[in-house]
């Protein structure tokens, strides 16, 4: 299967609605998923960044949460098939909003668990998010 060639801007464009989108769902995972970390994870929660302009959201659950979580999120959203799956990581999409949504399950404290990590390292890191930019900007129209 051939890849659509992918499109960039700055996360500041769409900063607004990324916020909105991030909050509906946040308070729709937070009523089912309570004992969630729920965070807005990904290149629009990195000020600076260049996004695809989609949200992507990172639930952490403990381990005796894991199944169930998944269980409740494949109800909800469609499971994203490009994305592995495993004992302690589940990928879902919801391309139907005004911003695509990406939905990662992730086992707290598996080797999975990185995207809250990877996030505070762009936004800690000006020369990180420089480079990150840099790369997605070769890929830009690819």
């Amino acid at each position: 299967m051939k890849s659509a060639p992918v499109h960039f801007i700055r996360e500041l464009e769409i900063r607004s609605q990324v916020a909105e989108t991030f909050e509906e769902v946040r308070k729709t995972l937070a009523d089912a998923l309570p004992d969630a970390r729920i965070e807005h994870v990904g290149a629009t929660a990195v000020p600076g960044a260049l996004t695809k302009g989609d949200l992507d959201v990172c639930i952490q659950v403990e381990r005796g949460a894991f199944s169930s979580a998944d269980q409740f999120l494949a109800a909800l959203f469609n499971r994203n098939t490009e994305s592995g799956r495993t004992a302690s990581f589940s990928s879902f999409t919801d391309d139907a909003r005004e911003v695509p949504v990406g939905v990662q399950l992730v086992l707290a404290g598996s080797r999975e668990d990185v995207f809250i990590r990877w996030r505070e390292l762009l936004r800690r890191s000006p020369e990180l998010l420089t480079a990150y930019n840099a790369l997605k900007s070769s890929w830009h129209g690819r």
